[in-house]
């Protein structure tokens, strides 16, 4: 019943075309395959498809559909007799999907130099900017390495650590050092993120 009113649609028996109706156009074809895979009796029964819909308001939603077709008999007398499953409204994940997506591409696109540092105080991400900065070709190069592997001269290691305990953020001027052991000036911003 909660799906039927998710959909607007009446107490009645809804058919697979129906159904269908009420996926995206750009999803239907997707969705009709899925669908009548699970209902194959040369098949597994399995149904798990993401998909979005039209809601009655005209509203667009995206679905997480599962559903498991049971079957009897053996051969050409193999039927389906029952479909058990569930949907889950899954618009707001796909939304936090896409807005991640988007500052993933800010990120790698940038032409400053980023890296992410986890809480192990590790190397996490490092978009291309920063590695053409550092000479590096290969971001599996820096992952898991200390960021300080990268900023010459202890003094500046602590005054960087004590100043991010201290009010969460850097900034200033230091000397950095390449893949090759050559050194460069640069301007550093860094931020504590919880």
């Amino acid at each position: 019943s909660e799906q039927r009113a998710f959909f607007g649609i009446t107490p009645d028996s809804v058919s697979v075309a129906q159904s269908l109706q009420l996926v995206h156009p750009e999803d239907r074809a997707h969705s009709e395959i899925a669908m009548r895979r699970s209902h194959d009796p040369a098949g597994d029964g399995g149904f798990d498809i993401e998909h979005r819909v039209i809601t009655k308001d005209g509203s667009v939603r995206w679905l997480r559909a599962r559903a498991q077709t049971y079957f009897e008999g053996e051969g050409a007398a193999r039927k389906g007799v029952r479909t058990v499953g569930a949907t889950v409204d899954i618009t707001d994940l796909k939304q936090v999907e896409i807005d991640l997506r988007i500052k993933d591409n800010a990120l790698e696109s940038w032409v400053r130099g980023v890296l992410i540092i986890g809480l192990t105080g590790k190397i996490t991400y490092a978009n291309p900017a920063w590695l053409k900065m550092h000479g590096y070709d290969s971001v599996d190069e820096v992952l898991g390495t200390s960021p300080f592997d990268y900023v010459m001269g202890p003094d500046q290691h602590a005054l960087i650590r004590e100043s991010l305990q201290r009010t969460g953020s850097w900034t200033g001027e230091l000397v950095a050092r390449r893949r090759n052991g050559t050194v460069f000036d640069a301007a550093l911003s860094t931020n504590s993120v919880t």
